[in-house]
């Protein structure tokens, strides 16, 4: 019995490793569109909503400007651009969006103000009308990478904040006012920087990113509560240097 089961289970191997590659899955392209503001244009972020309507955010030297602005665009399912709008608060480098599920939108990354760069993160409507716009300077070099909203409408947003001779991770958490409701720092001893985070259904917030301790660059991903207490962090080293740039969270936590 032993003999036929192995023998059916290398058949049914061998069909699946030949079979046909009309059998395959296919992936087709439905679209694709390039944006051309006749200036350096460099996308860093991506968010889909539940209709299939895209969002790309990043940064821009549009309309002949000395230096970069946010540069923020609606796509609809069929690639066809809703709206497109720019924020000119300095020196601005867009890194994250998320969107809400009314459609709302959140855009986040760091403006070189004044000799610092700060946290700037903004909320448009579904139309992308501007809701508010926040600047958040931690005394230092506060660089934003990652957005994530809550289904109450609070925005989380995470990043890195240079603190006495080094970079720790800073997350913050805004309501749906634009209000700041906490910030929390993580220093694990040497060089964080966060750049992903996400948020489930009962407000706990995942972050990830890398710590640089002894040489190497290790993951480097902690889950908060709601009340922005640690409930655990967890460092990874895989021997060398170790990356993460993304998080999300399933159903079951």
């Amino acid at each position: 019995m032993k003999h036929l089961f192995k023998a059916g289970l290398v058949l049914w191997m061998l069909h699946i490793f030949f079979m046909p590659l009309g059998a395959q899955p296919k992936y087709v392209i439905e679209w694709i569109d390039t944006l051309d503001t006749g200036t350096n244009d460099d996308a860093r972020g991506i968010a889909v909503d539940d209709r299939g309507n895209v969002y790309v955010t990043g940064f821009s030297t549009i309309g002949g400007a000395t230096t970069n602005n946010y540069l923020t665009m609606k796509y609809d399912s069929s690639g066809n651009i809703l709206w497109a709008d720019t924020l000119d608060s300095g020196n601005d480098f867009a890194r994250g969006v998320a969107v809400d599920d009314r459609g709302n939108v959140y855009v986040t990354g760091e403006s070189y103000i004044s000799g610092n760069y700060d946290y700037l993160t903004v909320r448009y409507d579904s139309l992308g009308n501007l809701l508010w716009v926040d600047t958040l300077d931690n005394g230092g070099y506060d660089r934003a990478r990652g957005v994530a909203v809550d289904n109450r409408g609070n925005v989380y947003v995470t990043g890195s904040s240079y603190i006495s001779g080094n970079y720790d991770y800073l997350t913050v958490r805004y309501d749906s006012l634009g209000n700041l409701l906490r910030a929390d720092i993580l220093d694990t001893g040497g060089n964080e920087g966060a750049r992903g985070v996400a948020v489930d259904d009962r407000g706990n917030v995942y972050v990830t990113g890398n710590s640089y301790i002894s040489g190497n660059c290790d993951y480097l991903t902690v889950k908060y509560d709601s009340s922005g207490n640690i409930l655990w962090a967890d460092t990874l080293d895989n021997g060398d240097d170790d990356y993460a740039y993304g998080v999300a969270v399933d159903d079951r936590g």
